[in-house]
């Protein structure tokens, strides 16, 4: 009599790699586990056996529908999943846009500000330099015309100085 050996662990981690929950595939581990004691314990007859082969087959094709299920749930879920997180990414992408132009928006106001500020600076920077150089313009004609006077007064002071001198001799004498 041969005997079946079953690794049940690999089956273990295939099934569950494959879908299975972990009942699941301590079910089936656990039928076919029985299903090999019987057939290595020469328990089971020729017409048993064909009904254990149709249940086995029912049973496999029932897994494979469950499978197929869960394959095709899985595939909605992340189907699901996926359009959330575009649907989020979506949302953060037009929440930054939307702040970059409120920021980009302040920044001009502030340069226009600032550039307002510098032209109205500049302009009372303009104006006071025109007063000035109209003060520097009247002291220099002032200047001139000073010194012009002081031109033709100055032949005419030895003059003066000299009557000056007579008249306060006079007074003294």
């Amino acid at each position: 009599m041969l005997t079946a050996t079953f690794d049940t662990h690999r089956f273990y981690q295939k099934f569950t790699h494959d879908g299975f929950t972990e009942n699941q595939a301590n079910d089936v581990i656990e039928f076919v586990s029985e299903a090999i004691a019987a057939k290595n314990a020469d328990s089971i007859t020729r017409p048993e056996q064909t009904v254990f082969k149709s249940e086995m087959k029912a049973d496999f094709a029932e897994l494979r529908s469950d499978m197929q299920q869960m394959e095709s749930d899985l595939r909605s879920d992340m189907q699901k999943m996926e359009n959330g997180i575009r649907s989020d990414m979506q949302k953060m992408e037009n929440g930054i846009r939307s702040d970059m132009q409120k920021m980009e928006n302040g920044i001009r106001s502030d340069m226009h500000q600032m550039e307002n500020g510098i032209r109205s600076d500049m302009h009372q920077m303009d104006s006071k330099i025109n007063q000035l150089d109209n003060r520097v313009t009247l002291l220099a004609t002032n200047m001139k015309w000073g010194f012009g006077l002081l031109f033709f007064v100055q032949p005419l002071l030895p003059g003066v100085y000299h009557t000056i001198a007579v008249l306060i001799s006079s007074l003294v004498k």
